[in-house]
């Protein structure tokens, strides 16, 4: 599971404080809706690695985790699995488990990048 910051919505909306040259202030809680699409799109790659390799399946949720609350960059909170649950307990408490999903996000975040 990755949450991300909505895409739908958009932030702060300072065109008109950036073309008087005036500095563009927001509310710490939308800093990241700046960057949100940038974000779910980071979200559908890494999401999309998962599954190829095997943890899905994997899904994007739109809503503004607390952890992305005033990150100004492209941001996911990923969930990558549950410690009560017997095979994603065996595969986290692992170091081939967790070698495999670390290259699954890597792939995903290097997907993203060369489509930035």
């Amino acid at each position: 599971l990755a949450w991300c910051a909505p895409a739908t919505r958009t932030g702060g909306g300072g065109s008109a404080a950036q073309a008087s040259g005036l500095p563009l202030l927001l509310p710490w809680r939308d800093v990241a809706l700046e960057r949100a699409v940038e974000g779910r799109t980071l979200a559908d790659q890494v999401t999309a690695s998962l599954e190829r390799a095997g943890f899905g399946p994997a899904e994007v949720r739109e809503r503004l985790p607390l952890a992305l609350v005033g990150v100004q960059s492209p941001g996911i909170v990923l969930e990558c699995g549950s410690l009560t649950h017997p095979e994603d307990r065996a595969r986290l408490l692992s170091q081939a488990g967790l070698r495999d999903l670390a290259r699954a996000i890597a792939d995903g975040v290097l997907a993203w990048r060369q489509g930035s």
